[in-house]
């Protein structure tokens, strides 16, 4: 789902006035799944004090990120049964900026999202480990968060890669607003995921919800828990568990009908 002309109704921002006033590193992240007409229709809605991130003359980034585990889905797992100490390591080419970075998020305090980066070269980030100059910065930043991986941090491995199109919105008041379409899975042990009518919505904000949660929230949407990294892994691979995405895996299965993407798809376990 891309909506170029809708796109072009909102001013544009740059990403150093837009990192200047809501970097967001620390956060909390509300998540939504909606339909292609839901997303349009949500822009639609959006107050025209909205602006728009844009960067060399696009309004619509091209994200390719590659999300590393152990052998044991140590990551995967601290997602699905909920830990505490849970993480994801990752990295990823931010496409249209021609940059890269490896980066590692975490939980904090109250529930909120904590994000640390260092940047690589963006060869590196289609490589099949992280780089090994930054093993003793991961294994620091990690160890910093309170977090065990179960492994040395040179044995994380990309276990999934994951390719999609962002818009990024600054509404008044504090945060910002992702919108990411036209989403691609592909699982290292097998599985294949593209074609969905699926548009990931994501807010960041304080404690307090932003105007555009607001307004999902008055089209009848609300927050689902679902990661790109987890439910992503969960569908193409039923046999992992995955109560904490079953709702999300449901809308991912409707979508899959919707768009008729074809039975090379796994469905969720009933």
């Amino acid at each position: 789902m891309h909506c170029k002309p809708s796109l072009a109704l909102f001013e544009p921002i740059c990403l150093d006035e837009l990192n200047a006033c809501a970097r967001m590193m620390t956060r909390v992240d509300r998540k939504y799944l909606l339909t292609g007409n839901e997303a349009r229709e949500l822009l639609a809605s959006l107050p025209q004090s909205t602006r728009i991130l844009e960067i060399n003359g696009r309004f619509l980034q091209h994200y390719r990120t590659s999300y590393l585990d152990s052998s044991s889905w140590g990551s995967y797992f601290t997602a699905a049964f909920k830990r505490r100490r849970r993480y994801k390591v990752r990295m990823r080419d931010y496409v249209d900026s021609g940059i890269a970075f490896l980066e590692v998020k975490t939980r904090g305090p109250r529930g909120t999202t904590v994000k640390e980066r260092v940047p690589i070269k963006v060869e590196e980030a289609y490589g099949d480990r992280i780089p090994q100059r930054l093993e003793p910065w991961l294994a620091q930043t990690l160890e910093a968060r309170r977090v065990d991986v179960g492994a040395e941090v040179g044995a994380l491995r990309p276990t999934l890669r994951n390719e999609y199109w962002r818009a990024t919105f600054k509404p008044e008041g504090e945060g910002r607003v992702t919108v990411d379409s036209d989403l691609r899975w592909h699982s290292s042990r097998g599985g294949h995921l593209e074609g969905l009518d699926l548009v990931f919505v994501e807010t960041k904000s304080g404690a307090r919800p932003s105007v555009v949660d607001r307004q999902l929230w008055a089209m009848g949407l609300r927050p689902q828990k679902v990661s790109k990294f987890g439910t992503g892994l969960a569908v193409m691979h039923p046999e992992l568990p995955s109560n904490k995405w079953r709702r999300a895996m449901q809308t991912f299965e409707a979508a899959r009908v919707s768009a008729d993407v074809g039975a090379d798809i796994a469905a969720p376990v009933e």
